[in-house]
């Protein structure tokens, strides 16, 4: 019988990544793929592709930042207008998922398997851009962590009531 088992306590987060760029002009009239850049990469997938900030930039993330568990956000700075979407992509270069709104800028979780973020200037001009990535593992772990119960001394069985086994 296991008596006093005690969870392993949740490691720590990954330190955030960051990275900064700036690209050289938006392409208000795309619609369908994410401007030149984008639409290079999805064709030659190869990163970062010969049109790297021209309209957007190809991020090709490492370690475990592609596990579904992790954020991501990309903030413009400056002034004036701009409108930043995000385009995530696996190692075939395969759509999983976009965050496309006329919001300015986005964050949101990254998609499961993802490899490569197109980051697309939809509207603005040579605007200097921040993408940060950070680990929401140890969130879900303590969520987790709370939640854990110990083995039940009669291996998992349940009895009816009135009866033992």
């Amino acid at each position: 019988m296991v008596k006093q088992v005690e969870p392993l306590p949740p490691s720590p987060p990954d330190a955030p990544v960051t990275e900064q760029f700036t690209i050289a002009a938006g392409d208000p009239a795309n619609v369908v793929d994410p401007g030149v850049t984008g639409t290079e990469f999805v064709n030659t997938c190869k990163a970062p592709p010969t049109s790297q900030d021209t309209d957007g930039h190809v991020t090709t993330l490492t370690g475990e930042s592609g596990d579904g568990a992790h954020a991501i956000s990309v903030e413009g700075a400056g002034v004036g207008t701009w409108d930043l979407d995000r385009y995530f992509y696996n190692s075939t270069c395969q759509l999983l998922g976009q965050v496309a709104t006329s919001a300015a800028d986005e964050t949101g979780i990254i998609p499961s398997n993802t490899k490569y973020v197109v980051t697309h200037l939809f509207l603005g001009a040579a605007l200097p851009v921040t993408l940060t990535i950070t680990d929401t593992h140890k969130w879900f772990r303590d969520i987790s962590a709370s939640r854990w119960h110990p083995p039940r001394s009669d291996g998992g069985r349940r009895s009816a009531p009135g009866r033992r086994l």
